[in-house]
């Protein structure tokens, strides 16, 4: 991990750090609109259609189907951020016009499967066991067992957060090789047929530790994000939940 980020700092600069972060952005804006809309409104369908000892498992499902709804909106974003990230493009709109050109409107969705493959999992896991984990931390501090008693859900939900983004990060690396090396495919440069010909190639070049190479700057980077970024979930769902319930009082109120 170290070596990659000095040999980007020494020939790339600071803005090397940074390439394709406005696709990234962009992308993950809209598919994570997507993503937490869908998943907050199938769980709250699913909890009420379910028995109560099966809403451990919602999420994990709920999870899966918010994924599939986002990611139209992700892959093509996903795609541009490789290309830029590594060098094949210089700007968002040369990437596209590349791709298009070899590979027409299907190639904004090079990689389709492989995404699905890394990250069904990868958010099956990230919300499922976050809202788990976030329930049973809160289950022990309303009983006191836990360090903080009194610290609230804030510190739950941040906890929660940082443990499910290193777990979830590190688990699922394989299946980011994966999605990286047939999303860098382009036009009549295929060395992969599929996603098992990825994991294959990649388990005889380097055994079980070929396939997990840059888990390390996978879950650096993942768990301070996954902590920041639920932890800013969390604080605008509390927001938008008190504003709803102060327009209801008014509304109540109201002569």
């Amino acid at each position: 991990m170290m070596a990659t980020l000095v040999f980007i700092l020494k020939t790339q600069g600071i803005a090397g750090l940074y390439q394709g972060v406005v696709p990234y952005v962009v992308g993950d804006g809209l598919s994570g609109a997507v993503k937490f809309g869908t998943f907050e409104m199938t769980c709250a369908l699913a909890k009420k259609a379910v028995p109560h000892k099966y809403h451990k498992l919602i999420s994990f499902v709920c999870a899966a189907v918010a994924m599939l709804a986002c990611s139209f909106v992700l892959v093509p974003t996903e795609v541009i951020k490789t290309r830029l990230q590594a060098g094949s493009a210089s700007s968002v709109s040369q990437a596209v016009v590349a791709i298009l050109q070899l590979d027409g409107f299907k190639g904004l969705y090079a990689g389709y499967f492989a995404t699905l493959v890394r990250d069904i999992p990868y958010t099956m896991l990230e919300l499922g066991i976050y809202e788990n984990l976030k329930g049973f931390l809160r289950q022990l501090r309303e009983q006191g067992k836990t360090i903080a008693a009194d610290s609230g859900d804030s510190n739950d939900e941040l906890l929660a957060a940082a443990i499910t983004g290193g777990v979830s990060a590190f688990i699922t690396t394989p299946l980011d090789l994966v999605k990286t090396k047939l999303m860098m495919q382009t036009g009549s440069n295929v060395a992969y047929r599929g996603v098992w010909d990825v994991i294959t190639q990649l388990y005889s070049q380097g055994g079980l530790s070929g396939l997990f190479v840059g888990s390390a700057a996978r879950v650096a980077w993942l768990l301070p994000f996954t902590t920041i970024y639920l932890g800013v979930y969390e604080k605008i769902k509390r927001s938008l939940k008190a504003k709803k319930e102060r327009n209801l009082q008014k509304a109540s109120d109201a002569p």
